[in-house]
């Protein structure tokens, strides 16, 4: 099994928000695929993404670099994203650089129309 076998992602939606339901190592060297998807989300006009991360067994900083990114591309496009399901650890890192959390994904829909609604 190699290290991209140890990632992957569903992508789903839900109303108006694309959901990306990660699992497994979440590196840098894993994202190939993922990056592909999330540029071809963000070309919607205000997209709407949420990062389920809950079946996500470790982060590196490259995977913590791609959803700063991903945070800043969105918003620049008038869209917004979260992550939600967050283990406790990454939580404080996440608070830390205020990358927008959520505690499920219904609370991730409605707190990103609720700062959408606001741009």
């Amino acid at each position: 099994m190699t290290e991209a076998d140890l990632f992957k992602y569903n992508l789903q939606r839900l109303d108006s928000c694309f959901v990306l339901e990660l699992s497994g190592v979440f590196y840098g060297r894993n994202l190939q695929a993922l990056k592909e998807e999330v540029k071809s989300l963000a070309q919607c006009p205000k997209a709407y993404i949420i990062f389920d991360l809950f079946d996500v067994t470790l982060m590196d900083s490259a995977g913590l670099g791609f959803l700063v990114r991903t945070l800043d591309m969105i918003r620049s496009k008038g869209g917004n994203m979260s992550v939600c399901r967050v283990d406790h650890e990454l939580e404080k890192i996440f608070s830390l650089i205020r990358l927008p959390i959520a505690d499920s994904i219904d609370a991730a829909v409605e707190q990103i129309r609720g700062e959408g609604e606001g741009t």
